[in-house]
């Protein structure tokens, strides 16, 4: 017996006017990281790694933005499927054994390559969260998504 892992679909709609541009925006320049949006965060105190996935994921898991993924190849027009559920999975490193200025440095390459990483918008999840380890109770929290399943007012 062959059980299929696929995710299930919600939902299949036509894209928004402000997708659409942006769809276009992004097939267009595929290695613009224009709509690429990244914000960090700091902060202080015991940060449980794992409890923050689960809370992440359920987020994901209660609002569609977060769980869409938008076709384009091989349709009339361009989609955007809404799935049942969506994980995704922070990425964790610890870097307290790092001086700050190795620290920054250390940060700032992740940044750059995570932009240049960008987002499959047909596959990937379309927001995701890494957490450095800084030292004792001190965390740098970077949250990167694409701008087409959410703007700065959403934040």
């Amino acid at each position: 017996m062959t059980v299929d892992l696929s995710p299930r679909i919600k939902l299949v709609k036509s894209l928004f006017p402000m997708q659409s541009n942006l769809l276009f925006s992004y097939l267009y320049e595929k290695n613009s990281n224009a709509y690429f949006e990244q914000i960090a965060f700091n902060f202080k105190g015991d940060l449980n790694v794992d409890l923050l996935e689960k809370s992440m994921n359920l987020i994901i898991n209660k609002h569609d933005a977060f769980k869409t993924l938008f076709l384009y190849e091989e349709v009339s027009e361009p989609l955007q499927v809404i799935l049942e559920t969506r994980e995704s999975n922070i990425k964790f490193q610890n870097l307290a054994n790092l001086t700050k200025e190795q620290q920054l440095e250390y940060i700032e390459s992740f940044k750059n390559q995570d932009k240049k990483e960008g987002f499959d918008l047909s596959q990937d999840p379309l927001i995701r969260l890494s957490v450095f380890r800084l030292g004792n109770l001190s965390y740098k929290l970077i949250l990167s998504y694409h701008h087409i399943i959410m703007d700065g007012w959403c934040l």
